[in-house]
């Protein structure tokens, strides 16, 4: 265990979910954590951090994901680990990344719930088709828990 991260922050940017040719689905967002310090007047300072996160989805989880994670969202993020990205520029300059990716995209990230109409592209995102908390689905609606992924490093092509 010794590649664990916890971070709780506000969403800079709505999830961004692109699809690669294989059928794959990753989900890249950042976030914004505010370290608060006092200097040496005694005066409140907010050292602003901000971190690069991708997560591995299925296609049942997309649509969740993109309702959940929207700019400004409050989120913790408690089952992940550091990764780094590294290659060559065309210039032949070597560059490096390092980023946070979510094991669990479902369970390992706890979004603040948001006040505003949701505004998601996917039909089964919206608020009126998920039943809520201690209500039953019509006959017209069914509401399936979404599975656990457990991404492995070889799974990984990045």
């Amino acid at each position: 265990m010794g590649n664990h991260v916890t971070i709780t922050g506000n969403l800079t940017r709505d999830v961004d979910i692109k699809q690669f040719n294989s059928g794959a689905l990753v989900g890249e967002f950042s976030i914004a954590y505010n370290d608060r310090k006092k200097d040496r007047n005694g005066e409140w300072q907010d050292d602003v951090n901000f971190f690069e996160c991708k997560t591995w989805l299925t296609d049942k989880q997309a649509p969740i994901v993109e309702a959940a994670l929207r700019k400004g969202t409050r989120i913790a993020i408690t089952d992940a680990k550091l990764k780094q990205d590294s290659w060559e520029t065309p210039e032949g300059d070597k560059r490096q990344k390092v980023y946070i990716l979510i094991n669990d995209p479902i369970g390992g990230i706890t979004a603040a719930p948001r006040h505003e109409e949701n505004q998601s592209k996917y039909p089964s995102a919206s608020r009126e088709q998920t039943p809520q908390k201690h209500q039953q689905p019509t006959t017209q609606q069914s509401y399936q828990q979404p599975q656990t992924v457990t991404v492995y490093d070889y799974d990984i092509p990045f």
